[in-house]
C-alpha cells in the first residue's frame, strides 16, 4: 500500500485535510474509515445516520440524539467516509492500490442487510456505483442539504428533489457497510 495517494487537488476533500491537519495527498484513507468505526460499530453508525436523515425529513426540528453538536458530528464523519472511500475509489481505478475481495466468508455468515453478495465479497463495486450515481462534489452538497434540514424546522424536501431522498439514504447506507468492509480487511 502506497503511503500517499495520487489525487488531483480540485476534488473537494477538505474533511479530511481539516480533521488529519495535513494535505489531503497524505491522508492514509484506511486509517480513517477505522477512526469512524472505532466510534461504534456499524450498526450503531447506521443508527446514527438513520436518526440524521428521519431528522432532515421533518419539517420541524427533532434531532433526538442529544445536542445539535451531535447532529453536526455525524454529518462529518459521513463526509469524512465518503471522502475516504473517494480516495480508494481514484487510486483502486487508476490501479496504485488494490482492495482485497473476501472470499474466506462463508455465505452463513454473511450479515450485511444492504449489499448484494458480490458487493459484499468486493465492496469497491460500491464505490464505483457510489461516485458514478454522483460525483464527489454533489455529494457533498447533498450532505450539506441534509445536515442543514436536519438542524432546521424545514424538510430535506424543499431543498432537494423529493425522489432523491431514498437514492440518497440508500447510497449511503451501502456507502456505510462497503466501508466498513474495507476498513475490516485492512489492519490499522
Amino acid at each position: 500500500m502506497p503511503k500517499t495517494f495520487p489525487i488531483n487537488a480540485d476534488h473537494f476533500l477538505n474533511r479530511l485535510a481539516l480533521q488529519q491537519r495535513t494535505n489531503a495527498t497524505n491522508i492514509n484513507p484506511y486509517h480513517r474509515l477505522h477512526e469512524t468505526f472505532e466510534l461504534g460499530d456499524l450498526k450503531e453508525i447506521k443508527n446514527l445516520f438513520n436518526a440524521f436523515c428521519k431528522a432532515a425529513m421533518r419539517s420541524e426540528y427533532v434531532w433526538t440524539k442529544g445536542s445539535p453538536g451531535n447532529c453536526l458530528f455525524i454529518a462529518e464523519e459521513i463526509e469524512a467516509v465518503i471522502e475516504s472511500c473517494y480516495l480508494i475509489y481514484v487510486c483502486q481505478k487508476e490501479g496504485t492500490i488494490h482492495v482485497e475481495q473476501d472470499t474466506t466468508c462463508s455465505r452463513n455468515v454473511r450479515w450485511s442487510t444492504c449489499l448484494t453478495e458480490a458487493e459484499w465479497y468486493n465492496p469497491v463495486i460500491v464505490l464505483q456505483k457510489f461516485f458514478a450515481y454522483q460525483s464527489l462534489a454533489r455529494w457533498k452538497v447533498s450532505l450539506h442539504y441534509w445536515l442543514e434540514a436536519a438542524l432546521s424546522t424545514h424538510s430535506v424536501t424543499t431543498s432537494v428533489d423529493p425522489k432523491e431522498v431514498l437514492s440518497f439514504c440508500k447510497h449511503v447506507q451501502k456507502l456505510l457497510e462497503a466501508a466498513h468492509w474495507i476498513a475490516a480487511r485492512y489492519p490499522k
